[in-house]
């Protein structure tokens, strides 16, 4: 939960300082108090009580065993983010910094520390806890996953894009790569919840019910910025759940590792069409489309990939391989595939690949199992 924290944390960050274009001229923009006029300013000053809840949920949770003095120090700690926030905010030109902002956002702290408080004193708290805290490396697909799929994850209620996402509902594309690899990535999701799941009377509703959860990414995409609702990708992730609710228990895990593994394969050289001409050069500079293409894109498409290598390499790894045989079967093509995409018109080989897959091994091996089922409900 402390990684939850972590992520909630950079999350906030984010949102509040985008587009983190700041302008030094703005340094006499001093921090004032504003109170609510308009109807617009309490519908802010409500966001920001809402926006620093799960921040305190989240924080008292991390530091169960020392919640009393976690309490105090996460609440003075909310106010104090927020002041920085606001602080930075100073220098973002088209924005404004306002006491009453700190105010909001430390009461919203509070709400959720209070509430994070009374759920470490459920019994379900027993229950649900320890598979959020035994499994980083699922929280942090599971964040990847957020990202690939709502980056910049911008919410706006506007009707032009409202109006964008009903006509794309009334004459949807069908980009078939795109769903496919929609319905592999649930299945995989699935998969490793069922590991988090494992101490629980029945693990694969929990990870049904978690994997349930990841699909609200698709109807969300209606209210964020460069997105559009997408009924295929809507179906083709509910298509992915009822193959993961029907056949999930009984699709072994290296059938799983080769199924992923040949999709890598098959992305890698995607359309098939070589080129007899001089083949590219190779870049050896990772990451190089942050800053040649359109910044957002080339982060959805890294988190998306990430997500793909890592838990192929950690299907691979929970199937029986060593961790370093299960790195290399995935590292290996990948580089090759890279290379061999010289030749390939349209595709950019690079290092960033075979880097990704690297990545995401590292993070395996701070998977922890459940060492003991947790408590289990009294009849």
């Amino acid at each position: 939960m402390r990684l939850v924290f972590v992520i909630i944390s950079a999350t906030i960050a984010y949102l509040c300082l985008y587009p983190w274009h700041f302008d030094p001229a703005r340094s006499l923009v001093q921090i004032r108090w504003d109170p609510p006029h308009r109807a617009a300013d309490w519908v802010d000053a409500f966001a920001n009580v809402l926006l620093f809840i799960p921040l305190g949920i989240a924080g008292i949770l991390g530091f169960a065993k020392h919640r009393n003095l976690a309490a105090g120090l996460i609440c003075l700690g909310c106010g104090m983010f927020s002041y920085g926030i606001e602080t930075a905010q100073r220098f973002l030109p088209g924005r404004s910094s306002s006491f009453r902002d700190v105010a909001c956002n430390t009461l919203g702290g509070i709400i959720g520390v209070g509430i994070g408080y009374s759920m470490t004193r459920w019994r379900f708290w027993e229950r649900a806890y320890r598979p959020l805290q035994q499994a980083p490396f699922a929280i942090l697909l599971t964040f990847f996953w957020t990202i690939a799929f709502t980056y910049p994850c911008i919410p706006i209620l506007r009707m032009p894009g409202l109006r964008r996402s009903w006509n794309a509902l009334l004459y949807p594309e069908f980009a078939w790569m795109r769903l496919i690899d929609i319905v592999l990535m649930v299945l995989l999701m699935n998969a490793i919840y069922r590991t988090v799941f494992a101490g629980w009377r029945r693990p694969a509703r929990g990870a049904l019910v978690a994997t349930a959860i990841l699909l609200a990414v698709f109807p969300l995409q209606t209210v964020l910025h460069e997105f559009t609702f997408s009924l295929p990708r809507t179906v083709a992730g509910g298509l992915g759940l009822a193959v993961a609710h029907r056949y999930g228990n009984r699709i072994p895990l290296r059938l799983l590792f080769f199924t992923l593994l040949g999709w890598i394969v098959i992305r890698g050289l995607w359309p098939f069409h070589f080129s007899q001409a001089s083949p590219a050069i190779f870049s050896w500079i990772p990451f190089q489309g942050l800053f040649i293409e359109g910044q957002s894109s080339v982060i959805r498409s890294i988190a998306g990939k990430w997500l793909l290598y890592a838990g192929t390499v950690w299907v691979a790894r929970q199937s029986g391989l060593r961790w370093w045989h299960a790195t290399l079967l995935v590292c290996v093509p990948v580089a090759a595939l890279e290379w061999l995409q010289r030749w390939i018109p349209g595709r950019t080989p690079e290092i960033s690949d075979p880097i990704l897959v690297l990545a995401g091994a590292l993070a395996i091996p701070f998977n922890r199992e459940p060492s003991s089922p947790p408590c289990r409900a009294h009849r």
